[in-house]
């Protein structure tokens, strides 16, 4: 019997299972390595802010999802906001700040956890949750493939460009061009640099947060019929693949229609430098799609004020870059300040080596089942939000410790391990075939509406949450089109000590 639980993270995931745990009972401590709860949101560069909506990054609770947050809201108010859910919920008493795993073992005797910390405490618990996020480590920035040799380029990364009157006057380059080597970019031009080129080694689509102007991109992004679009998930019967094959001409034209107004949103400049190549199915599970606030950045790249090359490194002298193109011509870039916004990556030095050696990595990542748990030979570890990349991690985040909640409780029966590795035998030959060009498929969870209903199914609720509000006609209307949020799994919750 599950008693003692310790969650290692005092972001959205770990606080949402901190709430969750806490209510079913648990002696429950968040250990937190910094000195202050939020995760990603904990610190960033200047301008770091949301790209959601108000109703799609709230965090579930009753009579607390009702508090407003600003749309495309800054990090500061986030933080906020997320520590008032932990004030709320009580979940603040139960966090220990400046806590550093850097130990996590077994205890085969007693089936117990081993926490061991920088600062010299040992801990032991009955279970443990991983909730240290998908952006625990920086990536590097890339190294010369030739010559090996490292930038020696004043340097900093996306998340420490906290001050950016540095750039002035200097010739930027900034290193990828996700969310943050855009935003980076942007604020440098706004910052007065004398020149900014962005890096990239692949392209991708910049959304806008409208389609063609009318659409608002999350009724794409997270209803139903949107989702409808990308191919069907591992796990669906044989109605639902003949469904999408007998409509694929419709999704096809769609995809194409979809291409047009994303390549108009860019710009030629920016499309001509390589996003031409890449169809909509394939921006979307490279990059989950980028939600941009405006088309400025197209825009700016269109002026000459951007400049964008899509290609590698190839090595560095005292003030360039050289780049070589995907027509192998190479590039002599000047900069004197690079901004690394290669991206995260997760990090679990902590794992003792014999757990380790039990859990499931491979080359393309760790493979849990439900992208939750191990799917044989480790007990009571669980992981919220690590492997689990979707288009909304405050909804699946909230999803996933309430399944952990269900188990922890003994209300879900879990499956026995046979069953539990063959899924993640059909996950893994499913993912590697569709996604052969993405690095860590484990955690690739853009097919996002089917998780979320295979969680809710899982737990004995009924996985369609709109089409039971309101008249019929109307509430399946909702079901295919409005956009799923936070809100709408609210009442999964049960009240403390529940059965």
């Amino acid at each position: 019997e599950i008693e003692s639980v310790a969650v290692i993270g005092s972001g959205i995931s770990g606080l949402q299972a901190a709430n969750l745990l806490l209510k079913e009972n648990k002696d429950v401590v968040v250990f937190e390595k910094y000195g202050d709860i939020g995760g990603v949101w904990r610190t960033g560069y200047d301008g770091y802010g949301l790209q959601l909506g108000t109703d799609l990054y709230k965090l579930c609770e009753n009579g607390f999802i009702e508090k407003e947050v600003k749309a495309f809201c800054k990090a500061t108010e986030l933080r906020k906001y997320i520590k008032s859910y932990a004030e709320f919920t009580n979940v603040m008493n139960r966090v220990k700040f400046n806590k550093e795993l850097v130990r996590l073992s077994r205890n085969r005797n007693r089936s117990t956890w081993i926490l061991e910390f920088a600062d010299g405490e040992i801990a032991e618990f009955d279970f443990v949750v991983i909730a240290t996020g998908q952006f625990s480590k920086p990536n590097p920035l890339p190294m010369g493939a030739k010559d090996g040799s490292i930038c020696c380029i004043e340097n900093v990364d996306s998340k420490d460009f906290c001050d950016a009157s540095l750039v002035k006057d200097r010739n930027v380059v900034v290193v990828g061009i996700g969310k943050s080597g855009v935003d980076c970019a942007l604020l440098a031009v706004h910052c007065g640099a004398k020149s900014v080129t962005v890096l990239a080694r692949k392209p991708y689509y910049i959304i806008g947060q409208k389609l063609f102007n009318l659409i608002p991109s999350k009724w794409v992004h997270y209803s139903r019929i949107g989702g409808w679009l990308l191919p069907p998930d591992y796990n669906a019967n044989f109605l639902v693949r003949a469904l999408h094959k007998l409509f694929f001409p419709l999704k096809w034209l769609l995809h194409r229609i979809a291409e047009v107004e994303m390549r108009a949103f860019v710009g030629p400049k920016y499309r001509n430098a390589g996003v031409k190549r890449i169809s909509v199915p394939e921006s979307f599970f490279h990059s989950a799609g980028q939600v941009s606030s405006g088309p400025e950045f197209g825009r700016l790249v269109d002026r000459g004020e951007i400049v964008v090359r899509f290609g590698l490194i190839q090595s560095y002298t005292g003030n360039s870059v050289v780049f070589a193109g995907y027509d192998e011509s190479l590039h002599n870039i000047s900069g004197d300040f690079v901004i690394n916004a290669t991206g995260y990556t997760r990090s679990y030095d902590f794992f003792d080596p014999d757990v380790r050696e039990t859990l499931d990595f491979e080359s393309d990542g760790l493979w849990l089942y439900r992208r939750i748990l191990p799917a044989a030979n480790v007990d009571n570890l669980a992981f919220v939000g690590c492997e689990c990349i979707t288009s909304n991690v405050a909804e699946s985040a909230f999803i996933q410790s309430k399944w952990i909640a269900e188990a922890v409780s003994g209300r879900m029966r879990l499956p026995s391990s046979e069953k539990c590795v063959k899924d993640v035998l059909k996950q893994k030959k499913y993912y590697r075939k569709l996604l052969s060009r993405v690095a860590s498929k484990s955690s690739q969870a853009i097919i996002t509406r089917p998780l979320m209903d295979t969680y809710v199914r899982d737990m004995n609720f009924f996985p369609y949450r709109k089409i039971q509000k309101g008249p019929p006609i109307l509430g399946l209307l909702a079901e295919l089109f409005l956009p799923y949020t936070p809100a709408d799994y609210v009442d999964l919750i049960r009240p403390v000590g529940a059965k």
